[in-house]
């Protein structure tokens, strides 16, 4: 049996899926977040065929945690963002320790800072950078602690693992850690952490360096975020 519909009422329903179609399209492209409000926040990092691990930090996986930082730089967004900051955001930011670490290309993107905690303060990181510069003169001391080359990374990762202390060069190196302000080498046991701890190695070993300097170093090469 054929089902007879009328021509007014096939024409009423046609234009009520248009409507509503157009409507919810409007809804959509409304509600869609405008979350990077023309940022943009892919992360540039060298194309290789070699494994990579998964690297994270506290604001996120490698490349998300970019749009978290600029997030928090911009107030949600409604302010500009200093390009240094933003190429800072752009590196590789990590809480992985040494192993994953030491698994990165050599030429993979820099090892950034900000794993636990956003640059917000640029005077702050300026005064680092400048601070930083007492130590040019020792070539693995990095002159942007935020900003190192994974090569130079793995090269102080590997010293810090492989040089052994006596008990007087250990006991600076313990009372460095207790007298920095974030008490060790960085404010948890990432990469940097190792990182730094190996410069520190360097610095007593090779140049003598008390507590207090180590410590000073330490405060100096803070990437924890400002």
């Amino acid at each position: 049996m054929k089902i007879q519909i009328d021509k007014k009422i096939l024409y009423a329903i046609s234009i009520a899926i248009v409507v509503t179609g157009s409507v919810t399209g409007v809804y959509i492209l409304y509600q869609k977040p405008l979350a990077t409000h023309g940022y943009d926040t892919t992360l540039s990092t060298v194309s290789t065929n070699q494994s990579i691990p998964t690297i994270a930090a506290c604001t996120g996986l490698l490349g998300q945690s970019k749009n978290y930082l600029l997030q928090i730089q911009s107030k949600n967004f409604t302010t500009s963002v200093d390009p240094v900051l933003r190429h800072l955001d752009n590196l590789t930011i990590s809480c992985n320790g040494p192993k994953d670490t030491m698994q990165l290309p050599d030429n993979f993107t820099n090892m950034g800072g900000q794993c636990c905690g956003v640059i917000t303060d640029t005077k702050k990181y300026n005064e680092q950078i400048e601070g930083m510069k007492k130590f040019s003169y020792i070539l693995d001391v990095p002159p942007n602690p935020y900003d190192i080359p994974v090569v130079q990374v793995k090269k102080m990762l590997a010293y810090d693992a492989n040089t052994i202390l006596t008990s007087e060069e250990n006991a600076t190196l313990t009372a460095a850690a207790k007298m920095s302000n974030e008490g060790g080498p960085c404010c948890c046991k990432c990469w940097h952490w190792y990182f730094n701890e190996g410069v520190a190695k360097e610095m007593i070993t090779e140049y003598h360096f008390t507590s207090k300097q180590v410590a000073d170093f330490y405060n100096l090469s803070d990437t924890c975020g400002t």
